[in-house]
């Protein structure tokens, strides 16, 4: 959790430089260039998540952040991992857990095991955050097991 403490600290001193409140997806377009802020701020129908970063991206391993318009704002967060893996029966979720940061904004965690067809199944840990505009943000690890147990473990050791 030492990752999304760091965040969100950054996240306040951006509002406290700025001196007016900053969204969770505008204090991240701020190192992003032109297109990529364009890219970012376009928005996309359904279930799909707006992107906000571009995704970090290796071999067995991935990292992305989403602004996830279909949470609404009166939805509580504990209901977000039902929400998300509503109607997909190749998704089981687990290990909702539920917390606010030293900043106190309101986040969900919980792990994802996807399993399609014959392919080998992978997983994600989704931390889903509550901005002060209402707005959820998503962040997401996904991999094999052996690569995200080993990500997780690292982010504890620190």
């Amino acid at each position: 959790m030492k990752p999304l403490v760091l965040l969100v600290a950054s996240l306040c001193l951006l509002q406290a430089a700025f001196g007016k409140d900053v969204a969770v997806a505008d204090a991240f377009l701020v190192s992003l260039p032109g297109t990529a802020k364009e890219q970012a701020r376009s928005s996309q129908t359904g279930n799909i998540p707006d992107s906000i970063l571009p995704r970090y991206s290796a071999a067995s391993f991935q990292l992305s952040m989403y602004r996830w318009p279909n949470v609404k704002p009166d939805l509580p967060l504990g209901q977000v991992p039902g929400q998300w893996a509503q109607g997909k029966d190749w998704v089981s979720v687990s290990d909702v857990s539920e917390g606010k940061t030293d900043a106190g904004i309101p986040y969900v965690t919980f792990k994802t095991r996807i399993v399609r067809d014959e392919r080998r199944p992978f997983d994600s840990v989704m931390t889903v955050l509550r901005s002060s505009t209402g707005e959820a943000y998503m962040f997401q690890m996904t991999g094999d097991t052996k690569t995200i147990n080993a990500v997780l473990k690292s982010i504890k050791n620190k």
